[in-house]
């Protein structure tokens, strides 16, 4: 019984660290994607009303991802 109750301690510590480390690697990949982007003409990050007057303006749709 007693190995029972160390094995589920342990696969419940795992699954913590294992989601913290997910986590992590998901702010280091969005990071890496707005300093790639922000020099790019074609994006808009983080400027909602600009992007949708480019699109009015161009006659082009607009895709918006919310991170």
């Amino acid at each position: 019984m007693q190995a029972a109750r160390s094995f589920l301690a342990f696969s419940a510590l795992m699954l913590l660290v294992s989601a913290a480390h997910a986590q992590n690697q998901r702010d280091v990949a969005v990071r890496n994607d707005k300093s790639t982007l922000a020099d790019d003409s074609s994006w808009f990050y983080d400027d909602l009303d600009s992007a949708i007057e480019d699109a009015a303006r161009t006659k082009h749709p607009l895709m918006v991802v919310f991170r």
